[in-house]
């Protein structure tokens, strides 16, 4: 309750500072004043960790490495300005793409925190989408010709629906033909996280490179979900 109070009073502050805006103008102003969506396709690659509470017996799927594209769309809802020089914005993002993860993680052994080792197919599958609607603190700077730079980090909710199969090992070395635990996910304002560096051109191209990720369990599995992900779309300013 507290992030929906949260997320609505930023779009009504939004809606406030838009009315603002334009009242010195004699111009009517309009929900879609600060409105843009940009469609785009792109690289990503996108891993869930799965834990089974009761053993320990653990997991990673995912696509391999970022040889997945996909295809994604971008709602920017409200942005407003929070500084006289123009380079601080608060703004309201809604992201759209759909999941499909094939290949595990064997693990070789670790060095510290991390493991290393390789992707592979043994034949187990994730697949779905998942969609996250947050406020976002950006920072940008104009170009001098034309266009814009900024990097912007946003927390809010993430929203997802996705099943499938996954081999739990206690070692992390998943084969084919090892017995598969069957994953069914369905998330509802959970609290995610994402980082984005983002490039739009005078001519409205936009260049993106995000990182986010999110954390949840229900009664069986704890999961973790992190992307990395390179995107190429046009804006479209309403």
């Amino acid at each position: 309750m507290l992030l929906h109070r949260v997320v609505l009073l930023l779009v009504l502050s939004g809606i406030s500072f838009t009315h603002s805006a334009v009242a010195g103008s004699n111009q009517e102003p309009h929900w879609w004043d600060n409105f843009s969506i940009t469609p785009g396709a792109g690289f990503r690659h996108l891993g869930v960790d799965v834990v089974r509470k009761v053993d320990g017996y653990h997991g990673n799927i995912s696509n391999a490495g970022f040889a997945q594209i996909v295809f994604t769309l971008n709602m920017v809802f409200n942005e407003f300005q929070l500084d006289d020089a123009g380079r601080v914005y608060l703004e309201l993002n809604s992201y759209t793409s759909l999941i499909n993860l094939d290949h595990q993680f064997y693990e070789f052994g670790s060095v510290g925190d991390a493991n290393y080792g390789e992707r592979v197919d043994v034949g187990t599958e994730l697949s779905g989408y998942y969609t996250y609607l947050m406020p976002s603190l950006k920072y940008a700077l104009k170009l001098a010709g034309g266009g814009e730079m900024s990097a912007s980090i946003g927390i809010g909710f993430w929203n997802s629906s996705f099943d499938g199969d996954i081999i739990l090992t206690p070692d992390g070395r998943p084969v084919a033909g090892m017995p598969a635990s069957n994953i069914s996910i369905g998330t509802f304002d959970q609290l995610a996280y994402i980082v984005n560096l983002k490039w739009e051109t005078r001519s409205g191209w936009v260049y993106t490179m995000s990182v986010g990720g999110t954390s949840f369990s229900d009664d069986d599995y704890r999961y973790e979900i992190e992307e990395v992900s390179m995107i190429v779309g046009k804006v479209i300013y309403f």
